[in-house]
């Protein structure tokens, strides 16, 4: 079962969280749980380096 905490961020099972919402984050995400959204801006770089070196 999950809870909805604070914006994108769920609590499941207890002490897990996942961000939701297909990696978005936002300022409220950024403050209420650090580490949470630097973990995600980082897949989401991760995920978008060749994209962007492609296109340039």
């Amino acid at each position: 079962m999950q809870k909805e905490v604070a914006g994108n961020v769920w609590l499941d099972e207890g002490t897990s969280m996942e961000v939701s919402g297909q990696g978005e984050i936002s300022l409220g995400d950024i403050l209420k749980e650090p580490s949470l959204a630097v973990s995600q801006m980082s897949t989401n770089f991760g995920n978008n380096l060749a994209p962007m070196a492609i296109a340039a």
